[in-house]
């Protein structure tokens, strides 16, 4: 009896946990910032994969469901068969973790991959506003990249919203906005740039490292809330099933699997952006085979 009073306690505090996480998520779903940069030659593109050559260099990148791919001339989304070049700059991120990752084993997925490119190399170049100022002449400079960057914006410059293709203005740019943008002057890496042009990508279409929602379903990243619960986490990379340890206590949970123990989970755990997500009902099925194996003790 006593066990059982404390996992109802443990289960309030972790549903606590979980709902307050939640609705503070809701209410702002920050995005993918701080990319790595790659710029090479497509050789494949195979399922959700991605082979590039750097200079004699091929590194695999992984595709997401919101990775962008824009044509570097229009600043328009495309796809990635309909490239005339193979030569692509790819902006992305590398999954934080808690294990030791050896050089070369690193995971890398696409957030922007850009083809097409004109002759001049102006752009598109992708960055998260930092910060907003007025220039001397009242026009409005944007800080990127954690101040290596610094865009100057022309009134009378093209902003358009990626989505729409509606016009935008300077104003909507706010701290924390995502966008592709172009220089006046052709350069690789920019610093001190003026734009010619800028499309805005709504910030909930880049990766929420938090949750997401498959209609009506969260889905929720295992290792937070579970570790709020007591519990520690190995991962099997091989089998993709993850080992939730606690007390004695262990419990496995498998990507593309919808079964969990007896039961069988509303949406099967998926792995995204090197993060597995499993639906929000799974905690509550967690405590009841963690009470269950107590019981049986």
């Amino acid at each position: 009896m006593k066990n059982i009073k404390k996992l109802t306690a443990v289960a309030l505090s972790v549903l606590l946990i979980l709902s307050c996480s939640l609705t503070a998520l809701a209410e702002e779903r920050p995005f993918f910032s701080d990319p790595g940069r790659f710029r090479g030659d497509i050789l494949e593109v195979e399922g959700d994969t991605l082979t590039l050559s750097m200079d004699g260099v091929t590194e695999t990148i992984y595709l997401m469901d919101e990775t962008h791919v824009i044509n570097a001339g229009t600043g328009r989304p495309m796809e990635l068969e309909d490239r005339t070049t193979d030569f692509a700059s790819i902006y992305y991120y590398t999954p934080e973790t808690d294990e030791d990752i050896d050089e070369g084993d690193e995971e890398y997925f696409a957030v922007i991959i850009i083809c097409d490119f004109p002759p001049e190399y102006t752009g598109p170049f992708y960055g998260q506003a930092e910060g907003r100022t007025r220039g001397e002449e009242g026009e409005l400079i944007i800080s990127l990249d954690r101040g290596a960057v610094f865009l100057t914006i022309p009134d009378d410059i093209p902003i358009t919203s990626r989505i729409t293709g509606e016009a935008a203005t300077g104003g909507d740019i706010q701290e924390g906005t995502g966008m592709l943008f172009w220089t006046e002057e052709p350069t690789a890496y920019p610093s001190d740039e003026t734009a010619a042009r800028i499309v805005i990508l709504n910030r909930d279409e880049i990766r929420n490292q938090h949750y997401y929602m498959v209609g009506n379903l969260f889905m929720v990243p295992l290792r937070p809330v579970a570790e709020a619960m007591g519990y520690s986490l190995s991962w099997d990379r091989e089998t993709q099933t993850a080992t939730l340890a606690k007390n004695g206590l262990a419990f496995e949970v498998t990507a593309g699997s919808d079964i969990f123990e007896e039961w069988e989970l509303d949406a099967a755990p998926v792995i995204r952006g090197g993060t597995l997500f499993v639906p929000g009902g799974f905690f509550r099925l967690l405590l009841e085979a963690e009470a269950e194996a107590l019981e049986e003790e």
